[in-house]
């Protein structure tokens, strides 16, 4: 099988020609669409009209001919490039974007360098990363010849490609090379994750030639059959036993997989925290020394530390490090938990590396791919696990300047590719209470509320609109939640899933946190609530709900799908921006269902009108 796909692989990659003469390498990700890297058609692009000297060879042949690029997207920084291009002849296959490879993956390359310009292999072993920015994979054990640049690394762990050819570190020799990872790729390029996905999941000529255990990955990387383990870590607040001083948090551990015996519950000793607590504070003292990843990697380790002890922390590693498996992580708060323990940033959990050593690395609990990472108000029965019809509603509110309008505009454009999205209000609309109350009763799916958010003394607030009134009206999170309850007998579904997405109204504004509101909306019937604890730029807000909605589109479940996107933030350093999901019960939810085999998924725009 891993022979077959390397020979699938040469058929999926493609020489680049500049003016003639061989420059580079690149393969088919989607349809028409060649991968490569920015300095491989650097030196037609720096000339008026290079483009057209631009051209693609494509699938060895009797007589390979070169076909004019189309148009060309790039990532200078990044140092990538994507191709249009209508390549003649049968279509060739679409490689699979995989994941980060492990330390010592195998990997195998094909590519064009000037002296084979009929293609030549190679293989390499994936070292580590290099730090950047831009952040690169470091290769060794094998030869980079100049004009493998943008080649696709194949890992042939998992059969999927993680990487794209930058440069040799030494021409002459095995030293090997440095490559830009497919995360960054992902990253750069807007639809390619779901074009991907899309074309791989048409076209079954590279899943038909994985191992099982390789297609097995790929279904649960991309929402298919996995085998998950629930994990409920229950914390309490218990009144201190006479002598015991303060009060003290507990915890226990416990899961309906008969092979994860966890023991008692246990009372946490907050002072245990003490070096932690004062390591924070002179972070906070010494900003400007101390990045968002420090600061929030130091308030992840304290919290890991409050709930578990060493012995656990090291049992959950190596569950997290088994392939065949993901472990659901579910927060559940008893009743008798203050309200502040339930709002601390929890989704920055992280375990600390079990050595020393300098390859050893932490686990995010919240991006880790072999897990996932809730908050769950109650253990009882699930809601209903065959989802319906799936449709959307984006709702701004109260805005001043159109900003509003641009983010929720954007926002509709990536929900659309789950299913039939609409904006409301319309451009001359007002986003009043009557309004949301009115896009409630066409029970829809989920409701993004693109919020204009701050805080006023204790509270945080949304801004609709007061019309007629010439002002705001701000609302809490009981009076947000009343605009979503509805009698039974008045035939509204609740809608599954309110995304509370805060965009700051002003600099010298207290931000608002979105989490609070999340208790009240599932008091009135919401399944789930995806709240950001602070509002989110612009930049970030795309970066994660690109990944978060093109995982739906595939079917996966709504935690995947956040842990893809919060996955895609820290890559972006984006630790603070971190949301939570909040749900009614602990299990998974989903809001779309995959495609039948063998079918067409629905098309990327929305059946009714996004303006």
């Amino acid at each position: 099988m891993t022979d077959e796909l390397a020979t699938l692989l040469a058929r999926a990659t493609v020489r680049i020609d500049v003016d003639g003469q061989v420059s580079g390498t690149g393969c088919l990700v989607a349809p028409g669409r060649v991968l490569t890297c920015h300095h491989v058609i650097k030196q037609a692009l720096d000339r008026p009209g290079g483009q057209t000297i631009i051209g693609v060879v494509g699938p060895r042949g009797p007589d390979p001919t070169s076909t004019p690029v189309t148009a060309v997207l790039t990532d200078v920084t990044n140092d990538l490039a994507l191709l249009t291009v209508d390549l003649p002849g049968a279509p060739p296959p679409v490689v699979s974007l995989g994941d980060t490879p492990r330390i010592g993956d195998e990997l195998y390359a094909y590519g064009y360098p000037p002296r084979k310009p009929d293609g030549t292999s190679g293989t390499f072993r994936y070292e580590g990363p290099e730090g950047g920015p831009p952040l690169l994979h470091k290769l060794k054990a094998g030869q980079v010849q100049p004009g493998l640049s943008g080649a696709p690394l194949l890992d042939l762990r998992t059969g999927t490609v993680v990487g794209v050819i930058r440069r040799t570190r030494n021409a002459d020799t095995d030293l090997g090379g440095l490559a830009v990872p497919i995360e960054v790729v992902l990253d750069s390029f807007d639809r390619l994750r779901r074009d991907n996905a899309d074309a791989v999941a048409r076209d079954r000529r590279w899943v038909e030639r994985m191992t099982q255990q390789q297609r097995a990955a790929l279904g649960r990387h991309d929402g298919g059959p996995r085998t998950a383990r629930l994990l409920v870590v229950d914390i309490g607040q218990r009144a201190a036993e006479p002598g015991d001083g303060d009060e003290r948090w507990t915890v226990s551990l416990s899961s309906p997989s008969s092979d994860l015996e966890w023991g008692d519950e246990i009372r946490v000793d907050l002072n245990i925290l003490r070096p932690d607590v004062a390591r924070l504070f002179r972070m906070l003292k010494a900003t400007n020394r101390s990045s968002e990843k420090e600061q929030s990697q130091a308030v992840g380790r304290a919290l890991a530390k409050a709930l578990w002890t060493d012995d656990v922390q090291q049992r959950l590693r190596t569950l997290l490090a088994a392939e065949d498996q993901v472990l659901d992580v579910v927060l559940h708060f008893r009743d008798d938990v203050d309200e502040d323990l339930r709002y601390l940033p929890w989704e920055a959990l992280q375990l600390a590396p079990a050595t020393r050593s300098r390859t050893a690395r932490p686990v995010w609990l919240g991006t880790t791919r072999g897990a996932t990472l809730v908050r769950a108000v109650d253990l009882g029965a699930p809601g209903p696990a065959v989802p319906g019809a799936f449709r959307a509603v984006v709702f701004r509110s109260f805005d001043e300047g159109g900003h509003l309008v641009d983010v929720a505009r954007r926002v509709a454009e990536l929900a659309s590719g789950v299913g039939p999205t609409t904006l409301e209000p319309a451009d001359d609309g007002h986003p009043t209470r009557l309004a949301l109350r009115k896009v409630l009763e066409t029970s829809p799916t989920l409701v993004h509320v693109v919020a204009r958010g701050r805080t006023d003394g204790s509270d945080d607030l949304i801004d609709l609109d007061a019309y007629p009134e010439p002002t705001r009206r701000p609302v809490d999170a009981e009076e947000l939640a009343d605009v979503f309850r509805f009698d039974v007998g008045q035939g509204v579904d609740p809608p599954t899933l309110v995304v509370l997405h805060a965009v700051r109204a002003s600099e010298s504004e207290q931000p608002p946190d979105m989490t609070v509101f999340a208790h009240d909306l599932l008091d009135v019937g919401v399944r789930a609530v995806l709240a950001f604890p602070l509002p989110v730029d612009d930049e970030a807000a795309t970066t994660f709900f690109d990944a978060f909605y093109s995982r739906l589109r595939t079917g996966s479940s709504l935690q995947t799908a956040v842990q893809r996107g919060r996955e895609a933030l820290a890559r972006w350093d984006r630790y603070w921006s971190f949301p939570a999901l909040v749900t009614r019960d602990a299990h998974p939810i989903v809001l779309r269902a995959p495609a039948a085999p063998g079918r067409p998924d629905e098309p990327d725009e929305p059946r009714e009108a996004v303006p």
